[in-house]
């Protein structure tokens, strides 16, 4: 063998094990953090206590780390570059399975409402032990489908308010200590009058400078007059306003008038504000406009709830000034809650406000109250 020729192999031997290829390399030792990832990932050897205690994981005892492996065993850490996100995550869930808090946690009400015609029934939501899914059982299930990991309730055939008003069901949330939650829930399917929207009640036509237009060359709502004609009827006995174009029937006594509540408590705002579960935001136990809608009992009826931005909206006649000719006896010219929450705030909810502006607030500020139900 020539001289380059036993260098090059000799160069070669030295690399291979250099790079732990020959005999002697051995292989990188795994942090502990790392056993646990690995553990999550391929579901190979089990991490014991002092693996958890290596990882700076406080929490898993004798007792519990059969069902923190469990819940190890169902997750994916492909990030293992990351192990300081991997141990927050895992002391997360260490701390809640020996937490009293009874998981899961179903964010719903027990009552909901839909709009007939839609598909989409209710979005359920929940935590618990890691990611938690969803199933509906009882009376109505048979008509309806759930997407397990989102949550979301569909109707199999569109809702129709003459053939099925209400939709009884049991809706069951699981999460990966299989822990289970059950709870029973309606759904009251809201009449919609088909193909028939109202006027908005403009009766001219306005060019870009604010001068009226006659000519009908400006083909906006005052041209067109397309629609059901607004039409309002007080019952002064009950005190209620009814709205004959689409069957919403409103309080409209003294309370309306001097009542304002926040949409949610102090208490449970800061929780909505700072935690990064967004069914923090939709708690509305306490002394909320949800509840004293849920709980008011006037003109006879009990079923009263807070209505939604659209509803509210749908009170303004764009033809007059507020509280011109109004049947009602309880000024509309102030801030109203909705139960719209803000879709890009969490932390708000919308407001159908004076001549007509829409806006959304803190869920802990005051507002005023006018409750709505279907006729």
């Amino acid at each position: 063998m020539k001289i380059w020729q036993v260098l090059f192999v000799s160069v070669l031997a030295i690399f291979f094990m250099g790079c732990g290829g020959g005999k002697g390399g051995e292989a990188k030792e795994l942090s502990a953090i790392e056993k646990i990832a690995e553990y999550a990932l391929n579901n190979g050897t089990a991490p014991t206590v002092q693996t958890y205690i290596e990882a700076e994981v406080t929490g898993v005892t004798d007792k519990n780390i059969d069902k923190v492996n469990m819940v190890i065993a169902k997750l994916e850490y492909k990030n293992i570059d990351k192990p300081w996100i991997i141990q927050s995550e895992i002391q997360s869930i260490v701390n809640q399975i020996n937490s009293d808090e009874e998981y899961p946690i179903i964010g719903n009400w027990i009552f909901d409402y839909a709009l007939e015609n839609q598909t989409t029934a209710v979005v359920l939501n929940g935590r618990g032990i890691g990611r938690v899914t969803f199933s509906v059982s009882g009376t109505d299930a048979d008509s309806l489908s759930v997407d397990e990991n989102s949550g979301v309730v569909s109707f199999k055939s569109p809702a129709d308010y003459e053939t099925k008003s209400i939709y009884n069901f049991t809706v069951t949330a699981t999460d990966l200590a299989e822990n289970t939650t059950s709870l029973n829930m309606s759904i009251r399917i809201i009449d919609v009058i088909e193909s028939k929207l109202k006027k908005t009640g403009q009766t001219r036509s306005y060019d870009e400078n604010g001068s009226e237009v006659t000519d009908g060359i400006i083909h906006d709502d005052g041209h067109y007059q397309a629609g059901v004609t607004i039409s309002f009827v007080r019952d002064d006995s009950l005190e209620v306003v009814v709205d004959q174009a689409t069957g919403l029937m409103w309080q409209d006594n003294d309370e309306v008038n001097i009542n304002t509540k926040q949409w949610q408590t102090t208490e449970k705002n800061y929780l909505c504000v700072n935690s990064t579960d967004d069914a923090a935001c939709y708690d509305t136990q306490g002394d909320t406009a949800t509840t004293y809608c849920d709980n008011l009992v006037h003109g006879g009826y009990s079923d009263w709830r807070l209505p939604t931005i659209r509803e509210l909206n749908a009170l303004i006649d764009f033809g007059q000034s507020i509280d011109e000719d109004s049947v009602f006896s309880v000024s509309v010219h102030k801030d109203f809650w909705s139960s719209t929450t803000s879709v890009g705030w969490p932390q708000d909810a919308w407001i159908a406000g004076n001549y007509g502006n829409i806006y959304h607030n803190d869920k802990n500020r005051y507002h005023y109250v006018r409750c709505v139900r279907y006729k």
